[in-house]
């Protein structure tokens, strides 16, 4: 990364000439000797801004996997044991039901961890592949919830007989 120290002005001759020509018409002369300094200061601070946003994306993503691995764990352990104990233990779609909802959770921070990578100056590259990845994940949670709404329906269908 290069060091921002603001340029040293030294004017050259075609400078001095234009300042000639400026004088001679009695206009303003408007002059910008910081402006290099101070784009190089806003990348800097852009840089500092996406990489925050990349731990945080990271650190979003991170929590999605671990959601994920410990609804995986908890099937595994509740099929594991239903196979073991079919009569005495919870059904297999109540299992599928309490794992589909950490799928769901999981598909929410992965969602936000994209919008985070793509919130600081995004490409339209970026947003077409955020657009396309929340539209493919937004029906995954649609169908998902609808399953979840079902399988709570017969469940309630099942108290009330």
């Amino acid at each position: 990364m290069a060091s921002c120290v603001p340029p040293r002005v030294e004017r050259t001759a075609v400078a001095n000439a234009k300042a000639r020509a400026f004088a001679q018409w009695k206009l303003p002369i408007r002059r910008h000797p910081r402006r290099d300094y101070c784009r190089c200061v806003l990348a800097e601070i852009e840089q500092a801004f996406q990489a925050a946003a990349s731990l945080v994306a990271l650190a979003v993503d991170l929590a999605s996997i671990l959601v994920v691995a410990w609804g995986a764990g908890q099937a595994i352990i509740a099929s594991a044991w239903h196979a073991l104990h079919r009569p005495h233990y919870e059904t297999d779609r109540t299992i599928w039901v309490k794992f589909a909802s950490w799928i769901l959770l999981s598909l929410e921070f992965a969602l936000g961890a994209d919008i985070i990578r793509t919130a600081i100056s995004p490409t339209w590259d970026d947003i077409g592949k955020l657009a396309a990845i929340a539209a493919i994940r937004t029906f995954l949670n649609y169908f998902l919830a609808h399953d979840l709404e079902e399988a709570a329906m017969l469940k309630r269908r099942a108290a009330k007989a």
